[in-house]
């Protein structure tokens, strides 16, 4: 795992109206083995690329914070996989 820095957001959900903000750090990594995530915390995982991410965000819902942590981490994913040898 590698630091990819932090972001900062306040976005109000449109469906309850609550507002959520956070202060989160970023980090990347590769992964070698099938994820295990807390299923109290993870409903769903995918690997996917970009193309794949960008079709998923236009034919369903993501959450209102998503856009915005996915922009800022952008950066060290293309370093991490341009490093990878992908």
């Amino acid at each position: 795992m590698r630091e990819a820095g932090t972001v900062r957001y306040n976005h109000q959900d449109p469906d309850s109206e609550l507002v959520e903000q956070e202060y989160n750090h970023l980090f990347v990594g590769l992964v070698a083995g099938d994820p295990r995530p807390d299923p109290d915390e993870i409903a769903e995982t995918a690997f996917v690329d970009s193309a794949e991410l960008e079709r998923m965000m236009a034919d369903r819902p993501f959450s209102v914070w998503f856009p915005t942590v996915l922009d800022a981490v952008r950066p060290a994913l293309r370093a991490l996989v341009a490093g990878s040898g992908w």
